[in-house]
Formats: C-alpha cells, structure tokens, sequence
C-alpha cells in the first residue's frame, strides 16, 4: 500500500455537530471508506423547541376557550327553555280566567282581600308578583329557587293593540315576565278580548276543549322538559 497516496478525512473539529456520514475518500486499495463527523445538526435546536410549544400552547388555550363557550352557550339555552315553559305556564292560568269582573262598575285589579287562589279576571294580575313561584294552591314548584315572575296587565286600542289605553276598550294586553336568579328576563305577551272563547256562557254545565299543551322530558332532571301549548279559538265540547 501505497501511505504516501492517502486522504486523511476522519479528523475531528472542535464544535462540530454529532452525527457521521460515509466519506467517499478512500485509501488506496482498501475496500471501505472512512467516517468523519458531520458538520450539519440533525436534531431540534432550542428556537426550533421553544417555537413548537408556544404553537401547542396557542392551539390548547383556544380549544379550551371553545370548549367552554360551548358549554356556556348550553346553560343559556337551557334557562332560556325553563323561562319560556314558566311563563307559559302563568300565562295559560291568567287567559282562562274572565275578561272582567261582572257588574255594571268592574274594578281594574284585584279587589280588597283577594289573592291568586281568588282571582277570578284577568286584570286581577295587574302588577301582580311572586318569589319563588308557586302553583295556584301555593305549592313551591320544584327546581326555581331564586326565580321570580311577574305580571302587568293594560287596556290596549284594538287598532295598534301594542298602545296601552286609559280606559276601557274592550281588548287588554297581558305580560308576563320571568326572572332568573342569574337577572335573565324571558317576557311572553298575550291580548285578551272581551269577545274572545273564554267569554262564552254555556246554558248548561259542559266540558270542553280550551286548549293543548304538549311537554317533552328528556331523563328525570328537572331541567330538561320542555312545555309548548296553543290555545283553541273554536272551543270544542
């Protein structure tokens, strides 16, 4: 062998990255190459490592902000069917009642020493309240702690019927409100008129239809029921 003839490449550099690569450069006559060290990295640098965390860390705070968003949206939506199925509840009680008290002089609004287990118009509600609410007989209803509704009943002009009057017209409007223990209000409106189906006098004592009221119950948490109803224009026997 000739040495003289020879490529010295395995020599190593202070600094140089770790990692070797096959090296072409060959002594004469022998059948394998040399190794030397490369001088590229082949890992992650600590900018490279910093950067990928930081990307990870913006993707998660998103994802949990998402996340929670969603889960917020679900409890609003939630006590938004709860106000809606309370209100129409109270609504339903007051429209079955009479348009107003008989007598040549009705009073507009409770008479002395009546309550909601007596009141027998519409108008008894005017400005009427109550915390938590309860069923007419005065039983707390189950899962509304801390809830509140309300009622506030007006004369209305049967031309433009959202125009309250002073006097007597022969239509009122009826406004329900329903207040949750978070200051969420949920506020249904109905018109009664003097004329309307509730105002029929049978001859004889007669059962009929008033209106339909349909519930659906997801489970056995209070929660989670929703109550939908119409009331019937042409009553049926």
């Amino acid at each position: 062998m000739d040495h003289s003839k020879r490529t010295l490449v395995g020599s190593r550099r202070r600094g140089s990255a770790v990692g070797w690569v096959p090296c072409t450069h060959l002594f004469k006559g022998s059948p394998k190459g040399w190794w030397v060290q490369s001088t590229h990295p082949t890992g992650f640098t600590l900018i490279e490592a910093v950067l990928s965390m930081l990307l990870v860390a913006t993707m998660l705070v998103a994802a949990v902000e998402m996340v929670g968003a969603s889960a917020r949206a679900r409890v609003v939506e939630k006590e938004q069917a709860r106000s809606k199925e309370l209100a129409r509840q109270l609504l339903d009680e007051i429209m079955q009642n009479d348009y107003a008290d008989p007598g040549p002089s009705p009073v507009f609004g409770p008479e002395s020493g009546e309550t909601r287990a007596t009141f027998d118009d519409v108008d008894d509600f005017d400005n009427w309240q109550e915390t938590p609410p309860r069923t007419k007989s005065g039983a707390p209803l189950p899962g509304y702690d801390g809830w509140r509704w309300k009622v506030k009943v007006w004369w209305a002009d049967p031309a433009n019927p959202v125009v309250s009057s002073g006097s007597e017209t022969g239509l009122k409007r009826i406004r329900v409100t329903v207040t949750t223990p978070t200051g969420k209000e949920t506020t249904l409106t109905a018109l009664r008129s003097k004329e309307s189906a509730y105002a029929k006098k049978y001859e004889a004592r007669t059962t009929y239809v008033g209106g339909v009221n349909i519930t659906l119950q997801v489970g056995s948490e209070t929660g989670a029921k929703v109550v939908s109803g119409v009331n019937l224009v042409n009553q049926v026997p």
